[in-house]
């Protein structure tokens, strides 16, 4: 599914977040979305103690998911490939949320599993070269 067009009534007031997974088998990102509480008509039903709906990806409850593999620890040995082996997944990210959107919206990257099984140095190399690219 194509992203949201910008005059699209779903987008007004709406955030996102991205989360990206990097396992042991692979990665996987999932875009999510919610509404600014505080964009209400009715404001007896809002509450600064309220947190929105957090979905995950479209007005029609399409997922926004990808996957890829293998596991981001397998770059152990060849860091500076990390970032070809995320591309995809941000790919989809920017293509589905709208860019006026970018700069506002949170990455959250998971790196566990086979992280841990690394010698300390690998283990401490992989975040960096996975942090140097997704701010690059």
């Amino acid at each position: 599914m194509p992203a949201p067009i910008a005059n699209d009534p779903w987008l007004a007031g709406r955030h996102f977040g991205i989360v990206v997974d990097a396992g042991s088998s692979g990665s996987r990102l999932q875009i999510y979305s919610w509404k600014d509480p505080t964009i209400s008509n009715d404001w007896s039903k809002v509450s600064s103690h309220t947190l929105p709906k957090v979905e995950k990806g479209t007005s029609n409850g399409e997922d926004w998911s990808s996957k890829v593999g293998p596991g981001i620890s397998t770059f152990a040995e060849n860091p500076e490939e990390i970032g070809g082996y995320l591309a995809p997944l941000l790919t989809l990210a920017r293509d589905k949320i709208p860019p006026s959107l970018h700069k506002d919206t949170p990455l959250f990257l998971l790196e566990t599993a086979g992280i841990r099984l690394l010698p300390l140095d690998k283990q401490a190399e992989i975040p960096k070269e996975t942090c140097s690219f997704l701010i690059s």
